[in-house]
């Protein structure tokens, strides 16, 4: 059966993408993990890999052409499958699937706000906020959604180290999705500051994936941030979220010298340890 690919959001604040260039053409045979499309985001141009397999049947706009989030990207099947019902299902108004199992969202103005608990309606309206008073933040990088169903990405890897230099361009890290493994290019310049997750470790899309910056930028302020809306905006009585993984600054601070069985460490470090309990 034919599949649809959905122009994805490649960064935190994107909401529609140029086709840069395609680099399969309508009849080309596609594998997972070939490079489909480069994609102009507000940030940067970026390299869309495909998470399907098959022959590219149908293409949603030429080279040079702006589509939404969301909108039709491309449909990947069989030779000679009909694809007309997927793209007239997913073309002008009706570019989003009918899922009878999508939960209502509290800002979705085709949904009565009566149909939703007010303690949803609140929750959610309160983690929208939150995200977006995060997102706005320079130096921030959030988890992307790198393919149209995605709700949470695996960091297989990190090609960049705390303290590394970070260019436009370079990749950063690779992400699993619910599709394939991705990589993922970074969009900012600066040095990696802080990383949301080790190797192996899931984050949910819109979650902070990591911070580029000056050196010697204080990330406290962003990172409480983070951990301020998330326990505004998630999880209902429970309590703190996870430890987050230490950044550059605090893993030079926090460098221990053992002295006969006695810790040495700097003001910042037993600092942090306090907090931290």
């Amino acid at each position: 059966m034919a599949e649809v690919i959905l122009m994805p959001r490649l960064s935190d604040t994107m909401t529609e993408g140029v086709i840069a260039a395609w680099h399969k053409n309508v009849g080309d045979g596609v594998k997972k993990g070939d490079l489909l499309a480069e994609i102009e985001t507000d940030k940067a141009t970026m390299e869309l890999e495909s998470y399907q397999e098959g022959i590219l049947l149908h293409t949603g706009g030429q080279n040079g052409d702006k589509l939404q989030v969301n909108d039709l990207l491309a449909i990947i099947g069989k030779p000679g499958e009909d694809v007309n019902a997927l793209v007239a299902q997913y073309s002008g108004n009706n570019n989003k699937p009918a899922e009878s199992n999508q939960q209502p969202k509290a800002n979705d103005v085709q949904t009565p706000i009566s149909e939703i608990s007010s303690h949803t309606a609140t929750k959610d309206l309160k983690k929208e906020s939150s995200q977006a008073d995060i997102s706005s933040l320079e130096e921030v990088v959030l988890m992307p959604r790198l393919s149209d169903t995605m709700t949470e990405g695996v960091v297989v890897s990190w090609l960049k180290n705390l303290g590394d230099d970070v260019k436009k361009g370079e990749v950063l890290a690779e992400i699993e999705t619910d599709k394939a493994t991705m990589e993922l290019e970074s969009y900012k310049e600066g040095k990696l500051l802080y990383q949301g997750a080790r190797a192996g470790e899931k984050i949910a899309v819109n979650d902070l994936l990591c911070i580029i910056g000056k050196e010697g930028l204080d990330i406290s302020a962003i990172v409480s941030a983070v951990a301020s809306s998330s326990v505004k905006g998630g999880n209902e009585g429970t309590a703190i979220p996870p430890d987050p993984v230490v950044s550059a600054n605090d893993a030079a601070a926090a460098k221990q010298i053992v002295n006969e069985g006695r810790i040495i460490a700097s003001p910042l470090a037993k600092k942090l340890a306090e907090e931290k309990g």
